[in-house]
């Protein structure tokens, strides 16, 4: 099974039937048996049908949805044990605008087929490099996720209740720890995620990303000061008793970073020393 799986974003847009959450969920399994640099995954129908919680039939009915919509195709069916036709799927690799989750995320006891294919639509609609999106209402995110309004709103309460997102203001954040929030080891991306961490903690809205060339600079500066996840964290901790409503990465900068907060530091590791 692949380490980290990634889902296309546009599968948000290509899947429009009432069963999208579950198909995501199925391609999802299906890109999960990927082992190498072929694109090509293994797993047999009544396999999915046991792992999404269905029937042999329905499994089928999804395969076929998408194949339909050009997710995937089956480049060769093999007889597997039993009468249970053992597909090999050819999936697309995604370059770029994709969500990465953790193949944990599918086998999570606690959770159903169709909220785990919520999790992952919701991560595709977030700001991008976040774990969170806008939310004013159920009455205004339906229309953008396609999925009916009472349902929505059900399994939002759900998903909440269990601690895998958190609803600060009109933000929906997403806090199951397998829908990554970065996809590479980065010394900004790792600063970033201890800022965001911290954010929650305070029960504030993490900053986005924005402009590229502006998140880097604010955050290589940061990393700059801080070499080490600890240090980071300890300044966090020591730097900011509360957060105001709204934070941006320059905010942290400019807080973190400014010559007196520096040179505080620097004498206190001084006479560490």
């Amino acid at each position: 099974m692949s380490t980290y799986i990634r889902i296309p974003n546009r599968i948000a847009q290509l899947l429009t039937t009432r069963d999208k959450l579950t198909l995501i969920v199925v391609y999802a399994y299906i890109r999960s048996q990927i082992k190498d640099a072929s694109n090509t995954a293994s797993i047999t129908e009544e396999e999915l049908a046991e792992r999404c919680q269905t029937c042999l039939k329905s499994a089928w009915n999804h395969i076929q949805s998408l194949i339909d919509v050009g997710l995937i195709t089956i480049v060769k069916k093999q007889q597997g044990e039993a009468q249970y036709p053992y597909n090999v799927y050819k999936v697309e690799y995604p370059e770029e605008d994709f969500a990465m989750i953790k193949p944990e995320l599918l086998t999570d006891p606690n959770l159903s087929t169709e909220q785990k294919g919520l999790l992952i639509l919701l991560k595709i609609h977030c700001h991008a490099g976040t774990n969170h999106m806008n939310y004013p209402s159920d009455s205004q995110v339906h229309k953008i996720l396609k999925i009916d309004r009472y349902r929505l709103g059900q399994m939002v309460k759900q998903l909440e209740a269990l601690g895998h997102i958190k609803i600060i203001g009109r933000t929906l954040i997403i806090t199951d720890k397998n829908i990554l929030l970065y996809q590479k080891e980065d010394p900004c991306d790792e600063a970033y995620m201890i800022i965001y961490k911290f954010c929650l903690l305070k029960g504030v809205v993490p900053p986005i990303k924005g402009e590229r060339k502006s998140f880097f600079e604010n955050m290589s500066t940061i990393c700059e000061n801080f070499w080490t996840k600890e240090m980071l964290a300890k300044a966090l901790i020591e730097r900011f008793r509360s957060l105001p409503s709204k934070v941006t990465v320059s905010y942290f900068c400019e807080a973190l970073c400014n010559k007196h907060y520096l040179k505080k530091e620097r004498e206190k590791l001084t006479f560490k020393l």
